[in-house]
């Protein structure tokens, strides 16, 4: 079965009330271009593979938004603060950081326009906190 995947295009702009904010409501606001996979599936989260077309600010955290999924972490972009995952039962720890990572970049150099090639694995820090959601979810 081929896994689900998607693309989000909504201009983004500053949000007109919270200036810390971008938004896909904004007046003034640029193309945006966000191609998704899901990797993996749990009952309350969705690990993705992330490609943007465009590099706008906050471009991922403001396009999973938009769509009610926020990045876990995110507490700016509508993630809860806290991570309970049945009826109060069980609660995950606080993640001090957005689940972020950037695992694989490549651009031209502006001056040499060689193509240049970065990629870094996922940090302790979430490789802990996805095994703990892994874990948790195969209790359940």
């Amino acid at each position: 079965m081929k896994k689900p995947a998607g693309e989000i295009q909504s201009a983004i702009g500053r949000d007109r009330v919270n200036r810390l904010r971008m938004s896909t409501r904004a007046a003034h606001a640029r193309a945006a271009h966000t191609l998704y996979e899901v990797i993996e599936s749990f009952r309350r989260f969705s690990l993705l593979r992330l490609t943007i077309k465009t590099g706008r600010t906050h471009q991922i955290r403001v396009h999973l938004s938009s769509i009610k999924h926020p990045v876990v972490g995110d507490t700016l972009y509508g993630a809860p603060s806290r991570i309970q995952l049945s009826a109060g039962k069980q609660t995950l720890p606080a993640l001090e950081r957005n689940f972020l990572h950037a695992a694989f970049l490549q651009f031209l150099h502006p001056r040499t326009k060689q193509t240049m090639s970065f990629s870094s694995d996922l940090p302790e820090e979430l490789r802990s906190f996805l095994d703990q959601v892994r874990k948790l979810d195969a209790d359940s």
